[in-house]
């Protein structure tokens, strides 16, 4: 069985190679686009468009594969969103080699002078396409494939939908041709009323924040209290959510975190300030705390927290598997909504939950261990200086306990 060569055109047949050129001409059975096929329409061999067929695609491949050479051409890097990937699935790394080129997103970047190592890549391409809500992640920088429906003005429409701003907008529009255009948008009103050229790319870039701002607060761990809109005495104080915070060991900036039973969102707050690659999933079931959230939120102008009103543990259903996980409150249903976040934690995920109950704690301390997580807990009593007439003295607040664990791979996985 011959190996299929994947190919790589890049841009536009200047990019192709002649190492690359050699082997396509050099083919017995040539599988591409329209405009790709194209390029070598002077060579007398078979050919196959690529259209709307992938499944035909296929077994053209693994019916004539023993007996042909077969190149696949594919734009940019074939695997970018390519058919690389598809048919490495289908047939096997063993049964395909790869011949990569520039990728359009890379060309995109290229032309504007920036890096794109930090961007979140998205793709928009028919029935394969990525979820546009990627955009309101939190995420500062992004290169998004298009199509002829899902363009620049559909993705400026759903950002203005979302009451989205503080975003430029560039389109590269047929690049590497007499017709390449190139133009950013500060008002994305204006791009959701215009029509581009196709083929086209969507480069975004979330604006810096005025650090002189009114409105925009500095996020650091363990801010005081009266920071926080929140209910009286609903809120994980001060000094309790630095420690929670540093038990969560966010070793990376891109962790999706749940904070359960979130209150006021102080934890989820201050978690953003790490976490500014990552997502974080506030669930609370008292709208009036709700409401609070989302006024913490736009305080401190944090886009990565995702507030959700409901119950637990009914809504860990619905929401994408956490890397960290905080109870903060949870009431009489603690120990099912501890067993379900368990169950849900990725491998290697951490889990801290607060409680100032006797029973709970003994409870929750039994789940972690019968889950495998070899919990640990720290008792914590704070006590703060208070004016009296004639000096001060220290004031204790009530015990909590911190329980926390780790989810390995167990020996049987």
């Amino acid at each position: 069985m011959k190996p299929v060569k994947i190919i790589g055109i890049g841009i536009s047949p200047d990019d192709i190679t002649k190492k690359q050129d050699k082997i396509i001409r050099d083919a017995d059975f040539i599988i591409g686009g329209t405009k790709q096929l194209a390029f070598y329409k002077d060579l007398d061999v078979k050919k196959l468009k690529i259209k709307d067929n992938l499944s035909e695609v296929l077994d053209t491949i693994l019916k004539n594969m023993d007996s042909n050479n077969i190149v696949v051409l594919a734009s940019g890097d074939p695997l970018f969103f390519g058919i690389g990937t598809y048919l490495v699935k289908k047939i096997g790394k063993e049964n395909v080699q790869i011949f990569p080129n520039i990728s359009s997103i890379a060309k995109a970047f290229s032309k504007i002078n920036e890096s794109w190592h930090d961007a979140h890549l998205i793709s928009l391409h028919g029935k394969r396409s990525n979820n546009i809500s990627a955009v309101f992640s939190g995420k500062e920088k992004f290169g998004i494939l298009t199509d002829k429906k899902k363009d620049p003005a559909w993705i400026a429409q759903k950002i203005i939908e979302k009451e989205e701003s503080g975003f430029s907008m560039c389109v590269l529009e047929r690049m590497e041709t007499d017709e390449e255009k190139i133009t950013w948008y500060d008002d994305l009103s204006k791009v959701a009323e215009k029509k581009f050229l196709h083929p086209n790319i969507v480069i975004l870039k979330r604006k810096p924040l005025s650090p002189n701002s009114a409105n925009i607060k500095q996020i650091h761990i363990g801010m005081e209290d009266h920071n926080f809109f929140y209910e009286k005495g609903l809120i994980t104080k001060s000094e309790i959510r630095s420690i929670v915070l540093s038990k969560l060991n966010f070793v990376t900036d891109n962790h999706i975190f749940w904070d359960l039973g979130a209150g006021s969102g102080s934890v989820s707050i201050e978690a953003s300030s790490t976490l500014t690659n990552g997502m974080i999933y506030a669930v609370e079931k008292n709208k009036n705390r709700v409401s609070l959230i989302n006024k913490n939120i736009s305080k401190f102008n944090v886009p990565n927290i995702k507030v959700i009103n409901a119950q637990l543990p009914k809504a860990l259903e619905k929401i994408p598997l956490p890397d960290r996980i905080f109870i903060g409150g949870g009431g009489k249903n603690l120990g099912k909504i501890t067993e379900q976040a368990i169950n849900k934690l990725a491998i290697n995920g951490i889990i801290v939950i607060n409680t100032v109950l006797i029973q709970s704690l003994e409870s929750v301390f039994s789940i972690m261990e019968n889950k495998g997580l070899n919990p640990h807990a720290i008792s914590v009593q704070i006590s703060k200086s208070k004016s009296m007439p004639h000096g001060n003295r220290f004031e204790a607040l009530n015990s909590v306990w911190i329980i926390y664990g780790k989810k390995e791979l167990s020996k049987n996985e």
